[in-house]
Parts: C-alpha cells; sequence; structure tokens
C-alpha cells in the first residue's frame, strides 16, 4: 500500500510540516507540501491535515479533486478533530482521526479501530473519542529542511493551562516533554547536519515545564539562536537570573501571549494572568526581542475593556523599548472551545457546511456584538500595532524591510498611534 500525507498550502511564509513529520517517521509515507508544489501522487491511501479557514479551502479542493479516483482519504489536524461528523458527511473523507494522530494512523493501517478513529457506518457516526497519547518520539527531519523559511522544534506538546478561547485543550488531552538530554543532543545533530542556525520553538506553552530550562542550558554553547512564540507571564514571572541563562542559550525572541488589558475579559479567558505580573515581567525583559500578542472582539467585551487592552499595550512599549506588539488579532469562536458556547448564545451563527468553514474567517463572519465602529478599529488596528513601538514589530523579520522601516519610524509611530486610539 502506499500512503501520501498531504499538507495543504496556507499562509505566506514556509516552516516544516512538523505534524505530518512525526507521522511520517510512525508509518512509511511519503509527504506533499503543497506550498512546495502541486498535489502529484498514485497513493491509494491519503492523509491530509487542515486548519479551520485558507488552508481548508485547499484541503476542500485537493480531496475533491482525489475523490475522482480511487483511494481511501483520512483527514486529521484541528478542523477534522472539531468537526468530524461533518468532515465525514462531506464524501471527503472514509476517516477522521481526532487528536495526535501517531497511534490511530498506525493502528487504522493495521486494520484496528481504536480511539480517536471517527468513520460512518450505514450513514451513522462513530465517534471512538481521542487518539491516544503516547510519549514524544524524536524523529530526523528529511533533507528538504534547509528549503524552509523557518525550521521548527517541538520539545514539548499541549498545555496545562485551559484558556476558554484555546483550542488546546481540545486537539491535545496531554501535557508532556522530550527528554532534555536527548533532545538537545538532537537539536545539535540537526543544526550540524542541515547548516541550521536559528530555530523556532513551536510549543503552546515552552515554559510550562523547568526541562525548558535545563534544555537551554545544555545548548548554552552551541552556538545556536532561537525564537520561542508559546510564552506564559505565569511560568516566567519569577525568573531573575534565568533570564540571564535564557541570552547565554541563545534565546533571541520571545512571543508573550496577553490577548487583552481587561482584568474582566482575562477572567472570561480563564488566562491565568495578572496584569501586575505581565508589568513587572516585561520591565525585566531587557536584551530580548519581545512580541505581546493581544486579541480584541471577545464576546461581552466593552468599550472600556478595549480601551484597556490599548492602554496596556501603551505601558508595556513605553517601559520596555525593545518590546513590540503582533497585529491585533480578532477573536473567532471554534466550536469545543468553552467560549463557543458563549459565543453561540450570543447570537454568533457558525457555517453549516464544510464549505463554510473554509471560508471562515474575520472578512466574512459575523459577530452580532461586535459593532461596525469596533470591527473597524480592529482591523485598524491589526494593520498598525506594528508600529507602535519604538521599533517595529519583531514578526517583520526582513532585514532589508526592517531597515527601511526602522528609518521610517518617526513618522509611522504617529501614525499608528491615531489609528489604533
Amino acid at each position: 500500500m502506499k500512503i501520501t500525507l498531504i499538507y495543504p498550502k496556507v499562509g505566506k511564509g514556509k516552516a516544516a510540516p512538523l505534524s505530518l513529520l512525526s507521522l511520517a517517521s510512525q508509518v512509511d509515507a511519503e509527504i506533499i507540501d503543497e506550498r512546495l508544489g502541486p498535489v502529484q501522487t498514485d497513493a491509494n491511501l491519503i492523509g491530509i491535515t487542515a486548519n479551520t479557514g485558507e488552508q481548508l479551502k485547499n484541503a476542500v479542493q485537493i480531496a475533491k479533486n482525489l475523490r475522482k479516483r480511487e483511494c481511501k482519504i483520512i483527514w486529521g489536524g484541528n478542523h477534522a478533530t472539531i468537526l468530524p461528523e461533518q468532515v465525514l458527511r462531506s464524501g471527503l473523507a472514509d476517516f477522521v482521526i481526532r487528536g495526535e494522530g501517531e497511534i490511530p494512523l498506525k493502528e487504522l493501517l493495521a486494520g484496528n479501530i481504536v480511539n480517536g478513529v471517527c468513520y460512518l457506518k450505514d450513514s451513522k457516526f462513530i465517534e471512538n473519542g481521542f487518539g491516544q497519547c503516547g510519549p514524544l518520539k524524536i524523529f530526523d527531519y528529511d533533507n528538504r529542511i534547509g528549503i524552509y523559511d523557518y525550521s521548527y522544534l517541538e520539545f514539548s506538546r499541549g498545555c496545562p493551562f485551559s484558556c476558554s478561547h484555546c483550542l488546546n485543550s481540545v486537539h491535545f488531552k496531554k501535557y508532556r516533554t522530550h527528554d532534555p538530554v536527548e533532545y538537545s543532543a538532537f537539536i545539535r545533530r540537526t543544526a550540524q547536519k542541515h547548516k541550521i542556525k536559528r530555530f523556532w520553538f513551536v510549543d503552546d506553552n515552552f515554559f510550562a515545564t523547568p526541562k525548558a530550562l535545563e534544555l537551554l542550558g545544555l545548548l548554552k554553547d552551541a552556538d545556536l539562536e532561537f525564537e520561542i512564540p508559546g510564552v506564559h507571564i505565569e511560568c516566567i514571572k519569577d525568573y531573575g537570573v534565568e533570564l540571564s541563562d535564557l541570552r547565554e542559550a541563545g534565546v533571541k525572541t520571545m512571543y508573550i501571549g496577553v490577548e487583552s488589558g481587561s482584568e474582566r475579559i482575562l477572567r472570561m479567558l480563564n488566562k491565568n494572568l495578572k496584569l501586575d505580573d505581565l508589568f513587572s515581567v516585561n520591565r525585566k525583559l531587557t536584551g530580548f526581542n519581545v512580541v505581546y500578542n493581544f486579541m480584541a472582539g471577545f464576546p461581552g467585551e466593552t468599550d472600556e475593556d478595549f480601551t484597556a487592552t490599548i492602554n496596556v499595550i501603551k505601558r508595556l512599549l513605553s517601559e520596555n523599548p525593545e518590546a513590540s506588539v503582533s497585529p491585533l488579532y480578532a477573536y473567532t469562536p471554534y466550536p469545543g472551545t468553552a467560549l463557543y458556547d458563549r459565543s453561540i448564545k450570543a447570537g454568533f451563527i457558525p457555517p453549516d457546511s464544510l464549505e463554510g468553514w473554509a471560508n471562515f474567517n474575520w472578512s466574512n463572519i459575523r459577530l452580532p456584538w461586535v459593532s461596525a465602529k469596533r470591527k473597524k478599529q480592529i482591523e485598524d488596528m491589526y494593520k498598525w500595532a506594528l508600529f507602535l513601538g519604538k521599533k517595529p514589530s519583531h514578526v517583520i523579520r526582513n532585514g532589508f524591510a526592517r531597515a527601511g522601516l526602522v528609518l521610517m519610524m518617526p513618522v509611522l509611530r504617529p501614525i499608528a498611534w491615531r489609528k489604533c486610539q
């Protein structure tokens, strides 16, 4: 049996598809990344992964093309995990694997229906919970790693927190990590083999375990650089000398999820974050490129809550000249999250088809609690938040673009603040 795992196109940047690489390390399968070229395969078993929105739209088209010939199609990834029955009833999938796929896929190929494998039997939806969470296994990257824009690492999987807006608690049912000694050796081996200098950890909450500090400590002499997007204030609020250790280990950029400047909204999100801790940590994070992530448009969010977010951004940037913010993201209701039920009660009408979810994005969904004025504010902040700090946001990585924007900041920054008030 020939098996092909497909990663549909999404976004502009390209990073190695770790989820498919992990699956391919468990079964004998080829990987086709649509971002690198067209999908062409004669395999008789196809695996497709997709997130809601743009990637799902491309996945739907791929599956429709594959349905023109004889083959079995298995869907996985975030969207299939949250809406498995809808994916199956679309006619574009024979099986859906919910949650982590390494164990269920291997068992399914052996003819066993285990936890996580969903299907239709005589038009009845058979749901088998979520895939078993086994220990994380190290797998070597293939030679294509060098052609990607980012070199991803996954030291831990899942998150011990349970934020009400986040899909993590839906997709990953168990938090665990690699062994620091073994994983540090893997990083060194990968860096040397593929001539990689800078890595990006995709962990949802990198510092949730002391093992993260142990891992970085083992890499102090490796002369590597790291970006860490999954940082929670609660996990680093007591760091002192540890911050110096992070600098020595090569940590250059940290992305910190704040979400809102309103204490009330933070409680609603079950964020487990206190603003006093945020400000205290911010003042200590000198020497790092710090990017704060915020959102707006939550159900029940008031003008006062929105203003509080702007004020917190202003304070963070004024107290740390190295800090910046990412584009202001709009809250999007996802099935399975605690906040989704509240969104439904507030009047949100979800798409009723796979194609509807494929077109699901901020520009074409209606959130009844978000006024036209607020939507315009959020859209303006999405564009202009990159220029609120003393430097362009660190999410802008292109060297030539940054150099030009640095020169333009005296003009851009005042405009950005006017747009974001």
